[in-house]
């Protein structure tokens, strides 16, 4: 995570590396912080079906199920070949 976090601090509009925290987060049981990490991505980049897609792994494994649909349908919406 530290990579990442470097990342971030060398360019905080970087969506990807966001995103890619979020996935380290989640591998770690950490589904608040990756979901927040996920949004992060999202608030950069809106357009990022694969950050919406994880995202509603984590909010699934979170309970949190109609947020999860959402985020899934929105992943869908952006690119069907992504989510």
């Amino acid at each position: 995570m530290a990579s990442y976090k470097k990342l971030i601090e060398i360019d905080p509009k970087y969506a990807k590396a966001y995103s890619n925290m979020g996935i380290a987060l989640y591998n770690i049981r950490r589904y608040e912080g990756a979901v927040a990490s996920y949004k992060k991505a999202i608030e950069i980049d809106p357009m990022y079906a694969k950050a919406y897609s994880n995202m509603g792994i984590a909010l699934d494994d979170l309970h949190r199920y109609e947020e999860a649909v959402t985020s899934y349908k929105k992943a869908i919406d952006i690119d069907p070949t992504k989510a």
